[in-house]
């Protein structure tokens, strides 16, 4: 179920319409950690673990994440040389080489291999839509978050104000937990009934983001 992915061609669109400096130089700084490595926090070294028999079986991520057999321990360096060959190539020619070519089919044999549905043409015709940000006010605050395609912004948006409408939980108490557990259950429910791509699916976001519906949620 892998969408094809929208990144690269936004880092280019980016740089190209929105930025003041070129992409290579932007991405300078992650081409050179991805070659070169990092050392391992202690954090990393304890989370790599949780998803060693998953990792084991796919022989490129085994090669990145268990070298030598087995998950890094803190203070290793841990090397992306595939990454760092992406990011070049994005730098490199504003994305045209990650859609279009030999890496664009490589991508695709990849994902039919594993089952998935991917075509060339899929990646030659993706294009860049900009739409509005979401923007939501909670006690104060003026957040700015993603739009549709992507639901979490009015997920939050509607968690946000349902918890706004409740008396204030004591931090880290078995209440608040309640309290955020309820209003995402309900979110949730509203993303998977009613979001989707607005390019094919007109959601009812106006009612969704209605603070007299969300009270009564």
């Amino acid at each position: 179920a892998a969408a094809i992915p929208g990144l690269p061609a936004a880092l280019a669109q980016l740089a190209r319409v929105h930025g003041t400096r070129p992409l290579s130089q932007s991405l300078a700084p992650a081409i050179r950690l991805a070659a070169d490595g990092f050392p391992v926090d202690t954090r990393l070294a304890a989370i790599i673990p949780l998803s060693e028999r998953r990792l084991a079986r796919d022989p490129g991520l085994a090669s990145l994440f268990l070298p030598e057999g087995r998950p890094p321990a803190a203070g290793e360096r841990l090397r992306q040389p595939a990454l760092a060959e992406t990011l070049a190539r994005i730098a490199g020619d504003e994305a045209r080489g990650f859609y279009r070519g030999a890496f664009a089919a490589e991508l695709v044999r990849a994902v039919r291999s594993a089952g998935g549905l991917w075509t060339e043409a899929d990646l030659a015709a993706y294009q860049v839509i900009e739409r509005e940000p979401q923007r939501i006010r909670y006690r104060g605050a003026r957040l700015t978050t993603a739009p549709l395609p992507s639901a979490g912004g009015i997920v939050l948006a509607q968690s946000l104000t349902m918890l706004q409408a409740l008396p204030p939980a004591t931090p880290g108490s078995p209440e608040e937990a309640h309290l955020v557990a309820e209003v995402l259950r309900r979110a949730f429910q509203d993303r998977a009934r009613h979001l989707g791509d607005p390019a094919f699916h007109a959601a009812p976001v106006e009612l969704l983001l209605s603070r007299e519906s969300l009270r009564q949620r």
